[in-house]
């Protein structure tokens, strides 16, 4: 029985770490915005005749992504932010 309870308590103080050390959603859709943008473009980037348009196409989309980090960066809870962030579920 003494075994029992403490793999209960290792259980619920998992789980509280776990979800203490989560990141927030936008930060999570922010990273992935910019993984995309990134694996997206980096063949354009190799080419010699494709490499500055890469490379502004690429600026352009993390652009696009900086609007998530600057839109709920201060202000997760703000109605844009949940905008954006609902529209990802």
């Amino acid at each position: 029985m003494n075994n029992k309870k403490w793999f209960v308590i290792l259980l619920i103080n998992f789980g509280l770490v776990s979800g203490c050390t989560e990141k927030p959603q936008w930060k999570v859709m922010y990273d992935e915005c910019k993984d995309k943008v990134q694996a997206s473009l980096s063949e354009a980037k190799k080419d010699k005749n494709t490499q500055s348009m890469g490379e502004m196409a690429e600026s352009m989309g993390i652009a696009t992504c900086e609007i998530i980090k600057s839109t709920c960066e201060g202000n997760e809870e703000g109605f844009t932010c949940k905008a954006i962030t609902d529209n990802k579920k």
